[in-house]
């Protein structure tokens, strides 16, 4: 038994989720690294992962009573009821705090910490839209057009396009285009223009 705490992957019990909070591939990974984690029977049904596979991964497969009264920390994607688990426990999963704040108030009146990941950005849009993409070291570079997150980023790109030699993308900051390429891009417009009138 280690110092670390013991991870519990619980079935999922809402009506039509197919997901599993953690796979097997994972699941070795966690237990290489000394983490104990426990896995209810049947889990990984709905995403084709056998209780073989879990067990074989290094998890222990224990009935959820068990593994809601051993685990320190509970993986799930839908909510697991305030109610089943107890103080000092953490949560992690699509919580949905915002659309369910009487269950929010729930965990915290148990004692229950709580991690939503819903709340989370999302960071591969490309992959989301069916984009290629490339791997170039720690960086991803897009093969399509980029994301546009303001409305006069969206007049930018479309008056970039009639522009002949518009410099090279040099990559989208947290807010859309960065403000050199805002500043060059107008000026690629006013050029083209000149030249086409």
């Amino acid at each position: 038994m280690s110092d670390l705490p013991v991870v519990g992957v619980v079935r999922e019990t809402a009506a039509g989720e197919e997901r599993v909070a953690l796979d097997p591939e994972v699941t070795a990974k966690l237990v290489a690294s000394g983490f104990d984690v426990l896995v209810e029977p049947g889990a990984g049904r709905a995403s084709w992962f056998r209780d073989q596979d879990y067990a074989s991964s290094g998890a222990q497969l224990v009935a959820r009573g068990a593994l809601l009264e051993r685990a320190q920390v509970v993986l799930c994607h839908q909510p697991v009821p305030s109610g089943e688990l107890h103080r000092g426990q953490a949560l992690v999963g699509m919580l949905q705090p915002l659309v369910d704040p009487a269950a929010a108030s729930a965990y915290a009146e148990a004692g229950v910490d709580t991690v939503s990941l819903d709340g989370l950005p999302r960071t591969l849009s490309a992959a989301q839209r069916g984009g290629d993409q490339t791997l170039d070291g720690p960086r991803l570079r897009r093969h399509r057009q980029p994301t546009v997150h303001r409305p006069e980023d969206r007049q930018v790109l479309q008056r970039r396009q009639v522009g002949a030699g518009r410099p090279q993308r040099r990559g989208l900051g947290a807010g859309g285009l960065t403000t050199d390429r805002l500043t060059s891009t107008r000026h690629d417009v006013r050029a083209a223009g000149r030249s086409s009138g």
